[in-house]
């Protein structure tokens, strides 16, 4: 399939449009399929789902390590 092809149908009857934000992703559905003839179409429902990055748990992991550690260090000379 030529991929001016490929293109058309990937891109034919969408009714999903996506937008992102550092935390946040919202999914709009609307009420017509792209491409439609008027410029704008009623969005009929969204739904929106949190985003937690994976860099941010693993600085907290790494942070209880660390404490953990430290908290370790400090107890070596009372153990018998």
């Amino acid at each position: 399939m030529p991929p001016q092809v490929r293109r058309y149908f990937e891109n034919t009857d969408v009714s999903v449009f996506v937008s992102n934000d550092q935390t946040m992703k919202t999914f709009y559905f609307t009420a017509d399929k792209f491409p439609f003839v008027l410029r704008r179409s009623e969005v009929t429902s969204n739904k929106s789902i949190q985003i937690t990055r994976i860099s941010m748990i693993t600085d907290q992991l790494q942070e209880k390590i660390d404490g953990t550690i430290d908290m370790l260090k400090l107890s070596l000379p009372y153990r018998n």
